[in-house]
């Protein structure tokens, strides 16, 4: 057996920090990685087109607000969409996500 392979290199499982180099948000970062892979595998699982997959994404994840002409972005100007369609699947969406969380639940 190649001795750089032997057990006694694979006891250490922990990696230590100099002072420069420590981060801690109490777990946020992961608590964010989980909720958006988990609202990523919900919008696979349950909506039928890419296009309602990336508005999806865009509305429930995205940090664009739905309609701000003073901002030098939104979701209006960034899809082409009407605000009125934007807001109604934003809604569509929070519904079926609320469902999910029941129909799980139970």
């Amino acid at each position: 057996m190649d001795e750089r392979w032997g057990s006694r290199h694979h006891r250490k499982r922990s990696a230590e920090l100099t002072d420069d180099r420590e981060f801690s948000d109490d777990g946020e970062a992961a608590a964010a990685l989980q909720i958006r892979a988990t609202l990523v595998a919900f919008a696979d699982k349950r909506l039928k087109t890419e296009e309602h997959r990336r508005l999806f994404l865009l509305l429930m994840l995205g940090d664009l607000p739905i309609d701000a002409p003073e901002a030098p972005n939104d979701l209006v100007r960034l899809t082409g969409k009407p605000r009125s369609t934007l807001a109604n699947l934003k809604t569509d969406f929070t519904r079926m996500l609320k469902a999910a969380l029941v129909e799980k639940a139970s």
